[in-house]
């Protein structure tokens, strides 16, 4: 399965879907971002689950993340399945050890 494509990003909160942003998929490597923050990092595929780290930069704004910590700079592990939308369903995991729900929706082939 390819998962390199132009996706969509939401992580979840208590009170629902929030900080959406884009990443691109591409040999191994991921880069994207959002209104606050940029992410760049790396990710692997295994059947059909996803995992990978992401370093995730603020750099305009309210440095408030979606873990609900404020941080110029968070590390993170992820882990997702896919489901059958064709859409990965997981969770991120910082390093302070905090843990959110995401959910990630492919938009558009690479060029």
């Amino acid at each position: 399965m390819s998962v390199e494509a132009l996706w969509t990003v939401e992580f979840q909160s208590v009170d629902g879907w929030m900080n959406g942003g884009g990443i691109v998929l591409e040999s191994g490597r991921a880069f994207g971002g959002d209104s606050q923050f940029y992410y760049t990092g790396k990710y692997r595929v295994k059947s059909d689950a996803i995992y990978g780290s992401l370093r995730i930069d603020h750099y305009h704004g309210d440095d408030m993340t979606a873990f609900g910590i404020k941080a110029k700079l968070v590390e993170v592990t992820v882990a997702a399945e896919l489901n059958a939308t064709g859409d990965f369903m997981g969770f991120v995991r910082a390093h302070q050890g905090s843990t959110i729900g995401f959910r990630m929706t492919r938009r558009r082939e690479l060029p």
